[in-house]
């Protein structure tokens, strides 16, 4: 039987397929599925928020295709003004997801930008004067209470997610979300 040698060396193992940072490689499918699972939870925080929505008002569109990541039903739309890019990346050209998300938007409707990366808080851009538009509309110069729990609220699974996820890594499980618990405020 003859042997196979196989030197060992990573720069072997990298090929057009596989995206390399400093100390770890993904392959495309690998980078696709990640951003596929993003997508995902952005949905479902949506529907968390607006508990009158469902599926299919909201739903993540299949990788590759051109436009929007995230598709609104006209009642999510008059609900949710944004027209939603999502990015689960290490690192971020933000100019350059900016421009995308700016190209993908429909008319009328305002470019948001959502990031992330590994064990990190999910992120929104808009633009400076949509911000101010819809915080001066809320009638305060003080962001409302419902605000407030909604950030808290974002900011408190984004951790829990983020240590969840680093255990389920070491376990060698897939994460999965979690539901809110009695007494939180799914705004």
């Amino acid at each position: 039987m003859d042997e196979i040698h196989i030197p060992f060396s990573s720069n072997h193992l990298r090929n057009e397929h596989t995206r390399t940072n400093a100390n770890f490689s993904m392959r495309a499918a690998s980078c696709k599925d990640k951003g596929r699972r993003f997508q995902k939870k952005v949905v479902s925080r949506i529907l968390c928020y607006f508990p009158h929505l469902n599926g299919d008002d909201v739903r993540s569109v299949s990788m590759g295709c051109g436009g929007e990541d995230i598709l609104l039903s006209t009642s999510a739309q008059s609900c949710i003004p944004f027209s939603v890019e999502c990015k689960c990346v290490e690192k971020i050209n933000i100019w350059a997801c900016i421009d995308q998300a700016e190209r993908n938007t429909p008319e009328g409707r305002t470019p948001c930008l959502v990031f992330s990366r590994n064990r990190s808080k999910a992120y929104a851009v808009i633009e400076l004067d949509s911000l101010l538009n819809i915080t001066s509309n809320v009638g305060s110069s003080l962001p409302s209470s419902r605000l407030m729990a909604a950030i808290r609220e974002v900011s408190r699974i984004a951790e829990e997610e983020a240590a969840t996820s680093s255990r389920e890594r070491e376990r060698g499980c897939q994460p999965v979300l979690s539901p809110a618990r009695d007494g939180e405020i799914p705004l």
